[in-house]
């Protein structure tokens, strides 16, 4: 089963500011998974989870373009804070923000979610282009995230393989334009994803790929079934004349006719 898309929280923050706060996205349950890409407009940062409630999966370092970005995630437990702090280092004289998505448990691989994840920067222009990167499964779920400086509110344009989920604007003291997309991709190289917008101004993206779920129906066995849960015995039966009986399958051992095991 593909892993599908739930539903997103976002927020910005404003020069001098360390921390930012970003709501549960709407029908966090138990088990779900969340991953949040948090980025800096410029300047060199990193980024980590208050309360280390996040962990964090990569960051795309000290760029000389622009402000560092990270993802980060988290399975969501039982009982689940109203909101996530986010964390960045090294520079605060930008504006910030930070995507949590939400994907539903049970549509991806609950011991190994992550498949890869590659960034994209730009520091001044009408795209940010995200990496390549490799695939490790096929129907995975390739989740995109794109942000950019509100320098006059944007309206991306997502590549034309992946499906916009959201375009929209983070307000809080400050107001970054953010979107994210998905599609589904098979194994092996993605090639870069652009997502365009217009004023120019600084921007961010992230590409992950998330791991489909593993179970389902196995492949078929001997004489079983798939009940929903587990293989069972298979049954069987045919028309005797008068009544169903169950079927008496037989095969040819080369000489005569002998029950099929």
């Amino acid at each position: 089963m593909t892993a599908s898309f739930g539903s997103v929280a976002a927020a910005a923050v404003a020069t001098a500011v360390t921390d930012v706060v970003v709501a549960k996205p709407a029908g966090t349950s138990a088990g779900d998974l969340l991953l949040a890409f948090c980025w800096s407009n410029a300047g060199a940062t990193t980024w980590s989870s208050g309360s280390s409630l996040f962990t964090p999966e990569a960051n795309n370092g000290v760029p000389t373009t622009g402000g560092g970005s990270a993802v980060l995630s988290r399975i969501a437990g039982g009982s689940e804070p109203a909101d996530y702090t986010f964390t960045r280092a090294a520079n605060t004289t930008n504006n910030a923000g930070a995507i949590i998505v939400r994907i539903p448990a049970g549509t991806f691989d609950d011991a190994d979610p992550l498949g890869a994840i590659s960034f994209g920067i730009t520091g001044a222009g009408g795209a940010v282009t995200i990496a390549t990167q490799t695939v490790p499964n096929d129907d995975s779920l390739l989740l995109q995230f794109a942000s950019k400086a509100a320098v006059g509110l944007a309206t991306f344009t997502p590549p034309g393989t992946a499906t916009e989920r959201v375009d929209a604007t983070a307000t809080g003291s400050a107001s970054v334009d953010y979107a994210v997309g998905d599609e589904v991709v098979d194994d092996g190289l993605t090639g870069t994803r652009v997502w365009a917008y217009s004023p120019n101004s600084p921007s961010r993206g992230a590409m992950v790929s998330i791991n489909p779920a593993t179970g389902g129906p196995p492949p078929a066995t001997d004489g079983a079934e798939w009940d929903g849960a587990t293989e069972v015995g298979l049954e069987a039966f045919e028309w005797n004349g008068t009544a169903e009986v169950p079927l008496s399958v037989s095969e040819w051992d080369g000489a005569t006719e002998v029950p099929l095991v």
